[in-house]
Parts: C-alpha cells; sequence; structure tokens
C-alpha cells in the first residue's frame, strides 16, 4: 500500500544504483563528466604551484652565500643538484628557495657555524649596461654579480625593472601559461556543465515518463485513496530533485573528493609538517560533517512529507472552491490549510537552523586552519626553512581544500532533498497495484451477453455486493434502480474491471472477463459516466480521444446522432471550439451529450450509463432521453438511474438494495408489485 505518510524507507545507496539505471546511454557522458572532473581538479590545483614557483623562482629570487665542506656539498645536491654557484674558490651561492627544501637542523648548523650568511642578495650573470652598475653596490665574482635587496632598492623603478628583465621574462612566461590554463578551463566547464544538465533533463525525461505510465496502470482503487496532488508532486517537483542531484551532486561530489584528496597529496609533498599543522582540524570537520548528515536527512525527510501533504489539500481546495464559497467555508479551509502550512514552515525552519549552524562551524574551523598556517608558516618563513612562495601557495591550498567543505552544506541540502523526493518516487513505482491484464482473447465479435454468478465485492471490510447473480441477453436493456449505496456503480465498475470482485464469477459471452485482453474489453464497454470529464482541446478531440480510426465524418455522424449537433453547430468554431479544462464552458448536459458521442464513436458492444441523466434540466434531458433511446437501440446495454423515467421502455430492471438483488422485472410488472421500485416510483412522481 503506498501511504504518503509512510514511506518506505530506502538506503541511499539503492537509491543512487536505481537513479543510476536511468542513464541509459548517458553513461558514457557521466563518465567523459567525470574525466572532465579529473581534469579540472587537475587545472586548479596547478594555480596555487604557479603563483609559488612565480614568487621563488623570479619574483623573490634570491640567493645566500656558503662556504660549504665536500660533505654540505654533496647533502645540498641531494636536494637540487642546481642548488650551488660557484663564487671563487671557497664560497658559493645557494639559491634562498633550496634551504626550505633542506632540513632545519642542518640549515641552523651552517648559521651557527657561520657557514651560511643570512643575507639574501640578487645574482646577475649576463653583462649589463656598465652605467647603471656604477651606481649599484654589488659584490663582484667570476662571471657573477650579487646585489643585496638593499642595494637594491635605491634604484628606480626603470632601472629595477631593465636589470631584472630575465625574472619579468619568466613572469611574462608563468601568466601566458595561467591565461592558457584558464582557457581551457573555461572550455571545459562549459562542456561539464552541458553534459551534466543534457543528462539530468534526460533522466527525469525518463523518469517522469515511468511514473506516469505506471499511474496508468494502477487500479482505479488507488485513485480512490491517493488524492492527485500528491501523484502530480512526484510527477514534477520530485522528479526535479533527481535531476538536481545528477547535474549539483553527483559529478560535484566527485570534484569534492578529488579536490580535497588532490589538495592533501601536493601539500604534503610541499611541507611535511606545514601540512600536519593544517590538518588538526581534520577531525573537528569529519565530526561536524558526520552530525549534520544524520540532523539534515531527517528534517528533509520531514519537509517533502508536508510539502506533499501542502500540494494535495491546495489541489483539493482549488478544484472544491466552487463548493467552498458556496457554504462559507473560506475560513475553516483557511485553517485548515494553515495548519498544514505552519508544520511545513516549522520544519523548513529546522533545516535552516541545521544549516545556519553548520556552515559556520566549517568557517571557523576553516579561518583556525589559515591560523595555524600563518602562525607556524610565517615563523618558518622568518627562519628560512620555508619560501614566502610555498606560503602563499599553502594559504591558496587551505582554501581550495575548505572550498568543497563549505560546499557539502549544499551538496548534502540537495542530496537529501533528492534521495527524500527518490524515496517517494520508487516507492510509488514499486506500488504493487497494477492492472492485471492477464486476458488474452482479443480481435473477436462480441454478443454482449452479460452474466453475474453469485458475486461478491468489497472496497475494505463492508461488503458492497452480497451474493450477486444476473444475465442481461445480448441487446437487452437492462437498468439498476436503488438508494445511494446499494451497490449499483460498483456492478458496472466490475464489468470493466476497474475493480476485481472478491467471490464470484462475472462471464461475458459465457467467458470469465479476466480472460479477455483488458484494452479489447474496455474498447467494446462504452460508459459514460455521472461526472463527464473533458480535457483540454477541441470537442472533436475529446469525441475522438486520439483514436485515428475515427474520422471528422464521424464525429459529425455520432454527434448529430446523439443530439449533440444543435449546439456545436452554435459555437464559433464548432467542432474545433477549445473545450478548455474539464469544459466549465459547457453546461452540465451539453459535457453529457459530448459523453455519449464519445462513447458511441468506438461504437461499443456493451454500452453504460451511470446516472446519465443526474442534475440536468428539463429541456436538456429531453434531448438526452432521446439520444439514450437512440444508444440503447441494437446493443447491450445497462442504465443506471435516480429519475426513474429514463428508464420506462428498457427491457428488464433490477433492484438493489444493499447489496442484493431485492426485485427483477418491466417497469409495469415493478410497479403492480408495490414493492421498493414503487415506493421509490411514487416518492418521484406521486407526491
Amino acid at each position: 500500500m503506498y501511504e504518503e505518510d509512510k514511506i518506505r524507507k530506502i538506503t541511499n545507496r539503492a537509491i543512487i544504483r536505481r537513479l543510476l539505471g536511468y542513464l541509459g546511454r548517458e553513461k558514457w557522458l557521466m563518465a567523459v563528466a567525470v574525466m572532465l572532473t579529473v581534469i579540472l581538479t587537475g587545472i586548479q590545483l596547478s594555480f596555487p604551484y604557479l603563483t609559488k614557483i612565480a614568487i621563488d623562482n623570479y619574483i623573490l629570487s634570491t640567493v645566500q652565500v656558503i662556504k660549504p665542506e665536500e660533505s654540505d656539498i654533496e647533502f645540498i645536491n641531494s636536494f637540487d643538484s642546481k642548488a650551488l654557484t660557484i663564487l671563487d674558490e671557497e664560497c658559493y651561492a645557494i639559491k634562498s628557495k633550496t634551504l626550505s627544501l633542506i632540513p632545519a637542523s642542518f640549515v641552523d648548523k651552517l648559521y651557527e657555524k657561520g657557514k651560511l650568511q643570512r643575507e639574501k642578495y640578487y645574482m646577475f650573470m649576463d653583462s649589463y649596461d656598465e652605467a647603471l652598475w656604477s651606481i649599484l653596490d654589488y659584490q663582484s665574482f667570476l662571471n657573477v654579480r650579487l646585489v643585496s635587496e638593499r642595494a637594491l632598492r635605491q634604484l628606480n623603478i626603470r632601472q629595477i625593472l631593465s636589470l631584472r628583465r630575465s625574472d619579468i621574462d619568466g613572469i611574462k612566461h608563468i601568466a601566458l601559461i595561467f591565461l592558457f590554463l584558464l582557457f581551457i578551463h573555461l572550455g571545459l566547464t562549459f562542456a561539464s556543465i552541458f553534459i551534466l544538465a543534457y543528462t539530468g533533463q534526460m533522466v527525469m525525461y525518463r523518469i517522469r515518463k515511468k511514473i506516469f505510465t505506471h499511474i496508468q496502470r494502477l487500479r482505479i482503487s488507488f485513485f480512490d485513496r491517493i488524492p492527485s496532488g500528491r501523484l502530480v508532486t512526484r510527477a514534477t517537483n520530485d522528479a526535479e530533485k533527481l535531476n538536481e542531484f545528477f547535474t549539483d551532486v553527483l559529478t560535484g561530489f566527485f570534484q569534492d573528493i578529488f579536490q580535497c584528496i588532490g589538495v592533501m597529496i601536493v601539500m604534503f609533498n610541499l611541507q611535511l609538517r606545514l601540512s600536519l599543522v593544517t590538518y588538526t582540524v581534520l577531525p573537528l570537520i569529519v565530526l561536524a560533517i558526520s552530525i549534520f548528515r544524520v540532523k539534515v536527512r531527517r528534517v528533509y525527510q520531514k519537509v517533502r512529507e508536508l510539502l506533499s501533504k501542502m500540494n494535495s489539500k491546495l489541489a483539493e481546495y482549488l478544484n472544491g472552491m466552487k463548493v467552498i464559497q458556496l457554504f462559507n467555508q473560506e475560513r475553516e479551509t483557511s485553517k485548515n490549510f494553515n495548519k498544514v502550512n505552519k508544520a511545513y514552515y516549522n520544519a523548513n525552519m529546522k533545516q535552516i537552523l541545521v544549516y545556519g549552524v553548520f556552515r559556520p562551524s566549517i568557517d571557523l574551523l576553516a579561518s583556525i586552519g589559515i591560523a595555524l598556517v600563518l602562525w607556524y608558516g610565517g615563523r618558518e618563513v622568518i627562519r628560512d626553512t620555508i619560501t614566502l612562495g610555498m606560503l602563499v601557495a599553502f594559504i591558496s591550498y587551505i582554501k581550495m581544500f575548505f572550498d568543497p567543505i563549505h560546499d557539502i552544506s549544499e551538496r548534502f541540502n540537495i542530496a537529501e532533498d533528492a534521495m527524500a523526493a527518490s524515496e517517494r518516487v520508487f516507492t510509488l513505482l514499486d506500488t504493487k497495484e497494477e492492472e492485471r491484464n492477464t486476458g488474452t482473447i482479443k480481435n473477436v465479435t462480441l454478443d454482449g451477453k452479460i452474466e453475474f454468478k453469485n458475486v461478491w465485492h468489497r472496497y475494505k471490510e463492508e461488503w458492497v455486493l452480497k451474493d450477486v447473480s444476473f444475465i442481461v441477453n445480448p441487446k437487452e436493456s437492462l437498468a439498476i434502480v436503488g438508494p445511494t449505496g446499494a451497490g449499483k456503480t460498483s456492478i458496472i465498475s466490475l464489468i470493466a474491471r476497474f475493480y476485481e470482485s472478491e467471490k464470484g464469477e462475472i462471464l461475458i459471452d459465457n467467458l470469465p472477463v479476466s480472460e479477455y485482453d483488458l484494452n479489447f474489453l474496455r474498447q467494446n464497454t462504452g460508459i459514460v459516466m455521472q461526472d463527464v470529464f473533458l480535457f483540454a482541446g477541441s470537442i472533436k478531440d475529446n469525441i475522438r480521444l486520439h483514436n485515428s480510426k475515427i474520422n471528422d465524418d464521424d464525429i459529425r455522424q455520432v454527434s448529430e446522432y446523439v443530439n449533440a449537433n444543435k449546439f456545436i453547430n452554435n459555437l464559433p468554431k464548432t467542432y474545433d471550439t477549445n473545450v478548455k479544462e474539464r469544459g466549465v464552458r459547457f453546461s452540465m448536459g451539453e459535457r453529457q451529450l459530448l459523453s455519449f458521442a464519445r462513447a458511441l464513436a468506438v461504437n461499443p458492444t456493451i454500452l453504460i450509463l451511470d446516472e446519465a441523466t443526474s442534475s440536468v434540466d428539463s429541456e436538456t434531458e429531453s434531448l438526452i432521453q432521446d439520444a439514450i433511446t437512440k444508444l440503447l437501440e441494437e446493443r447491450t446495454s445497462i442504465v443506471i438511474a435516480h429519475r426513474l423515467s429514463t428508464i420506462k421502455t428498457v427491457d428488464r430492471i433490477l433492484v438493489i438494495d444493499k447489496g442484493k438483488i431485492v426485485e427483477e422485472g418491466k417497469h409495469s410488472d415493478l410497479i403492480k408489485k408495490k414493492g421498493m421500485y414503487y415506493a421509490l416510483y411514487k416518492l418521484q412522481y406521486l407526491k
């Protein structure tokens, strides 16, 4: 049983597995999207590293003077084979950035022993304008000149740029690489977004199609319990949430994972100690995410449940607005709607509270992580154990690491919303109340004989039909009358197999109805219901109902036959007139005449009229009565009516009360018996 407030709990893993089943041929597109995500993550990770290279290799490309021993030279070369430049027989120039690669204890010993100078220089190997060098304070060695940072500050900007043009060229190359990668990132991002949007739309299309197809196969008893507003929510709002899961969550999850893992790998490779300091807040982050995940799942399940109830209430009140206004029930219906609306509001406020606590908590932990990097990393920069470029890169990587964690609340927001929506969609799709089309007999000519043999039927616990037996012979007209709730409509519902009887047999042409193909059975059973439903579209489309075998001439012929042409021809566009939703522009009688034309257009062997003249004015009733007389000719027919005037001419009348047949016969015979039929007749005509 599908109950809105008792949604079957499905694990996220099972939901995702089922959702992926709707990818179809787009699975390879999802694989491409994941590959693009990996490439995009790699490009993003390269940006801070390019910044580090620009700072350490070109912007602050300083060296320090060192007097190493042979063992020192061998040890330094193991970290960077190009770190040392010979100045003279004793001195070497060592790149300052190389010192960040060497263990701090070794560097400290070099400082203590005086082997390494703390003064930083810019090293120049090319020949430059001597007029510029004449104003500089520098140290000259074999083909090398060292200029201190203090001396370089004495030059103006133009002189500095001229002197350091090789560094400027290096920065230009880095900037071009940066720009090139940005354009690639832009193109791949567009491709990824387009692929995901296309895939999400295809999944939504398939799921909506599956939902609608499944709903059409459900038994009528299902719709007796479930409001249409809730089913509309399944096919629209909930399906849209699944689209967001594919476009925002699925690949976003992969991107976040790749980015976090990539950042951690890069940071550990750059500087192990600084990385360990940064990730001291990681246990707190894991704890915060775990708590958030549990809380948000519960909240979203409640939000989706209450949203569905609110949509159901809204649809019900909108459909019944005339009744509400007629009986002055605006205040009461507002109270009832506001109860559901208030509950939905409270659930959303709980959701906002959970989200509002989680996001600042992650922001706080991210700020603590950056503060730890600035504290520890700044100290190490001063000690020359790490470079400024590395510290800047680390701060960028920390931001890149926490960005996915910031987004995780949004991801969970969407994911849990999608999971809750998926539970409802799949619970509906798993509803085992489909009509069973077990019959195989079709494409035969029916005579139209109907027989009920000891039929019992109930909807819940109380029996509405009790041991009912009767026969309608081919081309015979039978009327069924009785008080409201006697079981009249249940009889015709069983003939068309809207419901299945629990006991007894229902035969057509001496064969059980279950042996007939369901579509064939209903094509040969024309039913005119009391509440006529007209679809938005033209009059002829409502009569034809997508049956291509019925042409326009057939429509005009059957409309004339049932007297519907009299009001149709007075319309501006006649048969092309737009009916609008539910046929609100037509009277009850006009809608009934259209339903007669619709039933007659397929030329059914069996015709059933359920309260066909209910709530119809006298003038229209005469047209309907004439139409009914024509409809009953040359076909098996069953008429259910409260107005006994419509059934005087039928071949036989059944009187049913409390689920049992209490009288049977012609109109005149039943009047003479002075039983229940006579009482009903007297109530209507002999007041």
